[in-house]
């Protein structure tokens, strides 16, 4: 609740939105966007956003399209999708938060997916990441729900 939050404490806090990589251009043949941007919520009781900026501090940020992001402690996530449109993945990728909003050097968490998916459904509660459907490696629809624990 924007009214509320000065009053409950939350107007204190910082709070971000990101926008990641993806597809950009015409649907035949899409050029993958690697660039990570960020606005910070200016707590207006309307929602509005500050102006987008540049996420990343160092490191090359994922060339993903149709993954799933969430933030989780002091790192972001992107999980599976597909790389400068190519085939799914299974790879989990994370980039540490510092300084603010700023995030450093995706790299590969070392976790992996059971199935590689892209354009899949996604929702998070709590710790918990829901994945469903999506296409796999081959471009075939995907019938079937991961769980990914973070």
């Amino acid at each position: 609740d924007p009214q509320n939050s000065v009053a409950s404490g939350l107007g204190a806090c910082e709070h971000y939105l990101y926008a990641g990589p993806g597809l950009s251009g015409d649907l035949a043949s899409p050029s993958a966007e690697g660039t990570v941007r960020v606005a910070k919520y200016t707590g207006a009781v309307g929602g509005e956003l500050g102006a987008f900026g540049q996420a990343m501090g160092s490191g090359a940020p994922v060339n993903y399209a149709g993954y799933a992001a969430f933030l989780s402690g002091n790192a972001a996530y992107a999980m599976g999708g597909s790389r400068g449109g190519g085939a799914a993945t299974a790879t989990v990728t994370d980039a540490q938060l510092s300084a603010g909003s700023t995030l450093q050097n995706w790299n590969d968490s070392g976790v992996a997916m059971k199935t590689a998916r892209s354009l899949m459904g996604f929702t998070r509660v709590g710790a918990f990441n829901y994945l469903v459907g999506g296409i796999d490696a081959s471009g075939e629809a995907i019938a079937s729900t991961e769980l990914n624990v973070r």
